[in-house]
């Protein structure tokens, strides 16, 4: 179980917009460079625990993407889904683990909310 490949070239060094929702209906931004995972931006910025350091195993990385964002982003593997399916706050059509998410240019401004669990 591995996730997306980390880029490491001095070309990908843009920074991208991430913007988390907070519990009052607002967003708080934080940054990402892109090449890296959600998951090494969230949690270089102390927002998901990241215990398995992006490996897909454990899923201290949950968070829910803004509908909008679906798209954009890699399908769902069957190892990330079956951690998934184990959370309390999975759902079907918002969950993902971030660190099966790279960032990159088209996701500049992504919309995630952060579980409770």
């Amino acid at each position: 179980m591995s996730g997306p490949t980390q880029a490491s070239s001095a070309e990908n060094l843009s920074m991208l917009k991430i913007m988390i929702e907070t519990s009052d209906g607002g967003f708080m931004e934080r940054a990402a460079v892109a090449g890296e995972t959600l998951m090494a931006a969230l949690r270089d910025a102390g927002e998901v625990e990241g215990t398995c350091g992006g490996c897909c195993s454990c899923a201290t990385c949950h968070v829910h993407i803004s509908s909008q964002w679906m798209t954009r982003i890699g399908a769902v593997s069957e190892d990330e889904l079956t951690l998934l399916e184990d959370l309390d706050g999975y759902e079907p059509e918002r969950s993902r683990l971030s660190c099966q998410i790279l960032m990159e240019e088209k996701l500049d401004g992504i919309e995630i909310a952060i579980p409770s669990e």
